[in-house]
């Protein structure tokens, strides 16, 4: 860690009780959310972590969230500015008055945001000590400012905004391009935000039964496979290029005219941009909740980042060539994603991350909200992390816990388990190895399980 990115958080597992009444367990971290609503000169409503209170034109407004962070607020009419203060915790921050702005701010630091009375253009200046202070633009680019920077981000028309350096030295993570930008002093750079693009060619995978599935084109057509095969083996439609094999397991989508965005039915909002010239093949199991990339060289010896993940909660990732992803969905929304070869991102709290094969895979879910012990409440990011107690010896019946259940695995046999977010997996006893074997059949043993035994 080099000061410009987000600290590693974590805590222990916590039995949640979820609005469908059923129990399950998460992990804890003490990141929280921050939302302000008004504007400089009257009263600030704020929203943390579900408590609420008021930020007045004057003094200073200090709350103390269950969890233990600490922070502080006061506003600077003349300066037409508002002061944040964190003096413990990890806390990412929105305001209305500053739409499409976050800010990251940890322990120990201050911002100070000032807006002029047209409400476009915000001078924000890294008033506190400690590490660089993190900010997500309007076009998810990350910018880190250094202690004592300030930068001016003007919204311009349409969707174009600009930063400018006013003092100190401030650089941004591009997130399409997979560049590093620094900004001098006075220095500015010109960004556009990301509207939706009209021009893609939408390609999702439908449910048809099995492993097999059919393809809806721009929400109108629908292809399969006996249709690809009546046409030699690939259709071209909409600026793209569909091509089947494996009796319509697997199919290669090129992006010839058009750039396409992959999704699937089952996945939610997970989806895949594939840009004009490049390709890629998707191996889709639906009983499994199971999507595979791969990429190819690439269309030009200087290509990279050939297509573009977003999942579920937000996190996003990029595939450069000869790569591949492999994206495990589950039934309650969370998702583990692998990768080999050159794959990196950012997950959906704005951890970069890489994956090439050595790495353990990246866990997440969406946000939700839960009630932990005492009735306090808590918004928390699940994942499909399963907690198994093993209890007994070999020879005899074994016990095995999770949470509230316990399933008893006999000296013979096999017993197989499903969980409630849908993670299967087998154990059976080797008594001439003296070993209790697990398998884990979907789901991922070594990165979601806790095996104790007593």
């Amino acid at each position: 860690m080099d000061g410009s990115t987000i600290p590693f958080t974590g805590g222990p597992l916590k039995k949640i009780q979820e609005p469908d009444s059923k129990e399950r367990s998460i992990r804890a971290t003490p990141a929280i959310t921050a939302s302000l609503r008004g504007s400089i000169g009257g009263n600030l409503q704020v929203v943390l972590e579900g408590q609420k209170a008021v930020v007045g034109p004057s003094g200073v407004q200090q709350i103390t969230t269950p969890g233990g962070t600490e922070i502080e607020f006061s506003q600077d009419f003349n300066k037409r500015a508002l002061r944040v203060m964190v003096k413990k915790g990890n806390v990412e921050m929105d305001w209305d008055a500053v739409a499409d702005l976050k800010f990251i701010l940890l322990s120990d630091q201050a911002v100070q945001i000032a807006m002029d009375s047209s409400k476009r253009v915000a001078e924000i200046v890294h008033v506190g000590g400690g590490d660089p202070l993190l900010l997500l633009l309007p076009n998810k680019s990350l910018s880190s400012l250094s202690p004592g920077t300030s930068i001016r981000v003007a919204r311009g028309s349409r969707d174009a905004f600009s930063v400018q350096t006013l003092r100190g030295e401030a650089s941004f993570w591009d997130l399409a391009s997979n560049q590093v930008l620094n900004l001098g002093l006075q220095k500015r750079l010109f960004l556009l935000d990301i509207p939706p693009d009209t021009s893609l060619t939408r390609v999702r995978f439908v449910r048809a039964g099995g492993d097999v599935f059919k393809i809806r084109v721009n929400d109108k057509l629908v292809i399969g496979f006996e249709e690809a095969m009546k046409a030699k083996g690939k259709i071209a439609i909409e600026g793209v290029e569909l091509q089947p094999s494996q009796k319509g397991a697997r199919w290669v989508i090129r992006s010839m005219e058009r750039s396409a965005e992959v999704s699937a039915e089952p996945f939610g909002s997970w989806k895949a941009g594939v840009p004009i010239g490049e390709a890629v093949a998707i191996l889709y199991s639906e009983p499994r909740s199971v999507v595979e990339l791969a990429t190819a060289q690439g269309s030009t010896p200087d290509s990279k980042d050939l297509v573009r993940l977003q999942m579920p909660d937000g996190a996003t990732a990029a595939m450069g060539p000869n790569s591949k992803t492999w994206t495990d969905v589950f039934k309650d929304g969370t998702y583990t994603l692998m990768g080999s070869g050159e794959v990196g991102g950012l997950t959906a709290d704005g951890r970069n991350f890489e994956l090439n094969g050595g790495q353990l895979p990246i866990v997440g879910g969406p946000l939700r909200k839960s009630v932990e012990d005492q009735g306090k409440e808590a918004v928390r990011r699940p994942t499909p992390t399963v907690e198994v107690r093993i209890i007994g010896q070999l020879g005899s019946d074994i016990e095995l816990r999770m949470g509230e259940r316990k399933i008893i695995v006999g000296s013979t046999g096999t017993q197989k388990v499903t969980t409630p977010n849908g993670t299967e997996l087998e154990f059976s006893q080797d008594l001439i190895r003296r070993n209790l074997r697990t398998a884990v059949t979907k789901g991922h043993s070594y990165s979601v399980w806790k095996v104790q035994r007593r």
